[in-house]
Order: structure tokens, then sequence, then C-alpha cells
């Protein structure tokens, strides 16, 4: 029974030492409110079996989602070569037939301009070949080279853009296989002021309510940006195993790769159509512990909210002349 982890934010009362100016004062108690105001909507949604899936554009990684263009620019940079070659030179015998699949992709392509391509050619091929159909395309919709070079751009664009809008149509949800890392607890429990959720893996994909495609897959760390080929983008919307084969390796590689540093995190992400909360099955959370620093008032209130659930609740410890966390310590029930 395998066990993911969410780390989450907590505060301590703030401590006014004498002598601090009136500004100086107001920062630390605009701070503790900051801190406070996201600990209360945080325990709000554990409370009512949520969590919450970000848009990409609000992860803490600014290279997240970050691919190699190069492998998609150089089959663009063909295809915009042969093109040119067919509106030119006719029968062109050194045009490659790929460059046509390109401009022939599934029916409910993501692309709209593929979608239409492929539309406006389908009743041409039945009377001409590819290449005939598609310069007697090119006859009947354009006038003259200038407009035929702006569709070729168009089709360039058009697929960093819709490939963008694919990817900022879902949301993501991080977690962690470790509860203990010392690294995770200071950069996302405030400082060992917060708490860490647990839950478990299975009934937490089990049992999110969604009615949305789903996916899942733990980050991989390295030194080398993942890269994409044309035809890895391109799926039949109508047949739904190629479509989430297709989504799954382009959704995986663009978020399942992180550099090297980020490796202590040990991610996990479960990813979604659609952003926001969305809410899971109660038994799904099965433990919280809590921080060395975290303040006992928000313990007992954590425990208040929770109680009756069948969570356990610990205490995180630390190990004597060591750097390391100790076994932590289960907390009594609350009578």
């Amino acid at each position: 029974m395998g066990k993911v982890y969410k780390y989450r934010y907590g505060y301590t009362p703030v401590d006014i030492p004498e002598g601090l100016t009136e500004d100086q004062i107001q920062k630390k108690l605009n701070q503790q409110n900051n801190e406070k105001e996201i600990f209360e909507r945080d325990l709000s949604c554990v409370k009512n079996n949520q969590v919450y899936f970000s848009p990409y554009e609000a992860l803490n990684d600014p290279t997240e989602g970050y691919i190699s263009k190069e492998e998609i620019k150089r089959e663009l940079d063909n295809f915009e070569q042969g093109m040119i070659e067919v509106m030119l030179n006719g029968e062109s015998k050194t045009i490659d037939n790929e460059i046509f699949k390109l401009m022939e992709p599934a029916e409910g392509s993501v692309y709209p301009l593929e979608k239409t391509l492929r539309y406006s050619l389908k009743k041409l091929r039945k009377r001409n070949s590819p290449r005939k159909a598609l310069e007697k395309f090119y006859q009947e919709k354009t006038n003259n080279f200038s407009d035929r070079m702006r569709i070729i751009d168009e089709y360039k664009q058009g697929v960093y853009e819709n490939l963008s809008m694919v990817l900022k149509s879902y949301g993501i949800l991080s977690l962690s296989l470790t509860y203990d890392n010392i690294l995770m607890w200071a950069h996302y429990a405030n400082s060992h002021k917060g708490y860490v959720l647990e839950y478990d893996k299975e009934k937490l994909l089990q049992n999110l309510i969604i009615n949305k495609d789903l996916y899942n897959f733990m980050i991989k760390y390295g030194n080398e940006v993942p890269s994409f080929k044309l035809r890895e983008l391109i799926f039949d919307a109508n047949n739904p195993q190629d479509r989430g084969m297709k989504a799954k390796n382009i959704l995986e590689k663009f978020w399942s790769y992180k550099a090297k540093p980020w490796a202590y995190e040990e991610e996990f992400r479960i990813i979604i159509e659609g952003q926001g909360i969305r809410y899971h099955y109660k038994k799904a959370l099965t433990g919280v512990y809590f921080g060395l620093r975290m303040n006992d008032e928000l313990k007992t209130k954590m425990e208040e909210a929770l109680k009756g659930r069948g969570i356990k609740f610990y205490d995180m410890t630390h190990k004597e002349n060591s750097y390391e966390f100790d076994k932590p310590i289960l907390r009594p029930k609350l009578s």
C-alpha cells in the first residue's frame, strides 16, 4: 500500500521585540496574517477532502514544461521546404511522403488548422493522388505564392500555439514519496512550522472525483531536456485508446522531467484535465505529521478538525547528535 505526501504551511504567533518601528511591526503582522490565511485555507481543504490542481505556470520551477524544440523545428522546416517545392515544381520527386502525412493527420487532430486541411483534402483525394490533391487545394484556396506561404506560416505557428493551449488546460497536483526530507520541510512547510499530509496513493487515484482524464507519473531527474517529434503530438480524437496514449505521452514529456537539483523532492504527480479544487474519498487521507516548529495550538486545531476519521497524527523529532530526523512519535488520540 503506497503512500504519497503533501507538505503544507503553518505559522507561529508573531513575536514583537522592543525597539521596532511601526513599519517593522506592521510588516511582521502582515506576514503572520498571510501565513495564517494560507493555513486556514489549507485546513478547510483538508477537512472537506479537497486537493488543488495548479496551472503549470504557478509552479515554482521557471523551467517547468521546458522541452527542446529542435526536433520539431527541423521537421517543420522540412515541411515548409516540401510545400514550397510542391507549389513551385508540382510533382517534385524530392518530396518525402512523410511531409504529406504531417499535413494529413487523423480526423480529430488537436490542431484546428490540420483538421481543416484534412477535411478540405478528403474529397479531392478520392480522384487525385495526395500531391495532386494538395496542389489543387492550394490552387482553389489561394491566389498567389504569398498567400500559400502565409498558410504554411500559420500552420507552423499553430503547432506551437495549439500545443501551449492544450497544456494550459491541465492541472497538476505535486506530491512526494517522502515525509522526512529536511529540505522539503524548509521549502514547502514554512521552515518546519507546517505539516505533511499522508495519502494512500491507490485510494487517492481511485477516488478523485473529477470525471475527466487522469494521468500520474514519477518525475525523472537529469541534465538532458526532453524533445518531441511532430508525429508524437498528433492523435485521433475519435479513437479513445490512441487519444489516451498520445495525451499521456505529451503530458509526460512536458511534466515528468526536471533538472537534477530537484531530485531531493522525489516528486509524484497527478495530472487532470482542468484546474482548481477537486474532491477525493475521505479515507484517502491516512496521516498528518507535525513539523518541529509547528505551533501546539495549530496541532490541536487540526486534530479537532479531523477527529473521528481514523487519521494518525505524528510529531516529527530530531535525532540527537545528528542532522537527521528521528522516528516520528505517534500522538495520543484526543479524548
